[in-house]
C-alpha cells in the first residue's frame, strides 16, 4: 500500500496506522490489483470501525463507572414490565441509556426500583449519538 495513502486514511479518520494496514491487507486479498475497489473497501471498513468503536466505548465506560461508582441501575421498561435495561444515573432526575438497548420509540417509559418514572427527552437533548436521555416525570 502506498505510504501516503495509508497516512492520509489514518489522519483523516483518526484511526491507528496498524488498523489501516490490517484493513488494506484484507481488502487487497479480496480485490487484488483493483485499487479502486480496495480503497473503497478500506474506506467502508474504517468508517464502520469508527462507528463500532464509539458504540463500544459507551459500553466500556458503563462497566468502568459501574466498578468505580454505584451509578449503574436496572430500570423496568414499560409498557412491557418484563424487560429491564441498565442505565447510567447522570443526576437525581436524569439517566442515560444505550440506544442499542431500547427501540426508537417515544412510547417507552422507564421505572426505577422506587416507582419513579422517566420519559425520553427530545433528541436535541441527547448526551451523544449513542445514548438516550430520560428525565423523571
Amino acid at each position: 500500500m502506498p505510504n501516503k495513502l495509508l497516512k492520509s486514511f489514518s489522519e483523516k479518520y483518526n484511526v491507528p496506522m496498524k488498523q489501516i494496514e490490517i484493513f488494506w491487507e484484507k481488502a487487497k486479498d479480496e480485490y487484488g490489483e483493483n485499487w479502486e475497489a480496495v480503497v473503497g473497501t478500506v474506506t467502508k471498513m474504517v468508517k464502520n470501525y469508527k462507528k463500532t468503536k464509539s458504540e463500544s466505548n459507551f459500553s466500556k465506560t458503563l462497566k468502568i463507572l459501574e466498578k468505580k461508582e454505584n451509578k449503574i441501575e436496572t430500570f423496568i421498561v414499560l409498557p412491557s414490565s418484563t424487560k429491564t435495561v441498565k442505565v447510567y444515573r447522570q443526576s437525581n432526575k436524569t439517566v442515560l441509556v444505550d440506544k442499542k438497548l431500547l427501540p426508537d420509540s417515544d412510547n417507552i417509559t422507564l421505572e426505577d426500583k422506587y416507582g419513579h418514572r422517566y420519559r425520553r427527552e427530545i433528541p436535541l437533548e441527547q448526551f451523544s449519538n449513542n445514548q438516550y436521555v430520560y428525565s423523571m416525570i
